[in-house]
């Protein structure tokens, strides 16, 4: 499924992504998003509770993930993230894509929701059997947090590098039994 800012059967990352729902994926077979160069502006987040999206792959820029940028532009005050997978939800792979929050006030880093609490993370797991891979080719950056692996649920990044140069609070946080696999690790800035 490709992507671009015109003259693709997507203009949106999240209307392919929710095209994924309608296909189910047999004998090992794998869906890729492909994502062009370009900003993206987006009112909502990429959120899964089912096992079968782990058969989606989303791949933008690998060798400039700079130049594909997902910007979340709904997450102040309402403890969205960008890529959340709860109850057992799985996602493939993300690789090649800046994740970002605004950074101009309207976004996720320093405010709260109606109950006075903070959040929001690029990507969020949480539940037992939530999982995703990430490649080394990403870069989060705005959101309270930009890694989060809650109850029980598994972040894996093998192959570490991953950029992380502005969060509100931590950037990598796991918690009640959630585990984030990332070995080498350190964060690039960029």
């Amino acid at each position: 499924m490709n992507v671009c800012p015109s003259g693709c059967t997507y203009t949106n990352p999240l209307d392919a992504w929710y095209a994924t729902f309608a296909v189910t994926p047999v004998n090992g077979a794998i869906i890729t998003i492909q994502i062009a160069d370009g900003t993206y502006n987006l009112a909502n987040q990429f959120y899964t509770e089912l096992p079968h999206t782990k058969s989606v792959h989303i791949l933008g820029n690998i060798t400039a993930p700079t130049k594909v940028v997902l910007n979340f532009t709904h997450t102040q005050g309402t403890n969205l993230c960008g890529f959340a997978a709860y109850n057992g939800g799985l996602i493939g792979s993300i690789d090649g894509i800046t994740i970002q929050a605004p950074l101009d006030g309207t976004g996720s880093l320093a405010s709260t929701d109606s109950r006075g609490r903070h959040f929001g993370a690029g990507i969020s797991f949480n539940g037992a059997g939530s999982s995703i891979h990430l490649g080394n080719h990403i870069i989060v950056k705005g959101f309270y947090y930009s890694l989060v692996a809650d109850n029980n649920a598994g972040i894996d990044a093998p192959n570490g590098g991953m950029g992380m140069p502005i969060a509100g609070d931590v950037n990598a946080m796991a918690r009640g039994g959630g585990v984030i696999v990332c070995t080498p690790w350190y964060s690039k800035r960029r």
